[in-house]
């Protein structure tokens, strides 16, 4: 292969007043067969590893004081990962966690573990400080609203990353 013979392109600069050569950030150009040094015009090329998804997304959900409600149920979770993130009115306690299940045909199974992904005090806004590894391919997504008033969000969303 003729990237294997040709030599990569490098620099001189002095280094305490010795001249040292440095090789520059290339790749290998196919048509024109010799290396090609990388900048902005001619980036490395990348490529994505993973995806994000979005597992539910709402922009107003109203949950009454001291209460729980369920936010989505997946029966057949093929992300690796969970992330979230929040938005509130007002400044208040709440919790966001993924319960995870058994798969159950027919419903949506037993409580394995619950799993806390934001737990807020007082905060208008929160997200999960990690990505949460799937324990399960059923998950139940829970907000609570731990205020003595009802509040409303604004903005919740789920993610799945792969």
């Amino acid at each position: 292969m003729p990237y294997e013979t040709k030599p990569m392109k490098k620099q001189w600069l002095e280094v305490d007043g010795r001249m040292t050569p440095i090789i520059l950030p290339q790749i290998w150009n196919h048509e024109l067969q010799d290396w090609v040094v990388t900048s902005e015009q001619n980036p490395l090329p990348t490529q994505v590893t993973g995806s994000i998804v979005e597992l539910y997304k709402n922009n107003s959900v109203e949950i009454e004081s001291n209460s729980r409600i369920n936010l989505k149920d997946i029966t057949k979770m093929s992300k690796k990962q969970v992330t979230a993130s929040i938005r509130v009115e007002s400044s208040h306690d709440f919790l966001l966690d993924v319960d995870w299940r058994t798969s159950a045909t027919g419903s949506s199974g037993y409580s394995i573990e619950a799993e806390k992904m934001i737990e807020a005090n007082n905060e208008l806004n929160a997200r999960s400080e990690k990505y949460i590894t799937t324990k399960s391919n059923v998950a139940r997504f829970r907000l609570e609203n731990n205020s003595s008033e009802t509040q409303r969000y604004l903005s919740v969303v789920i993610m799945g990353v792969d």
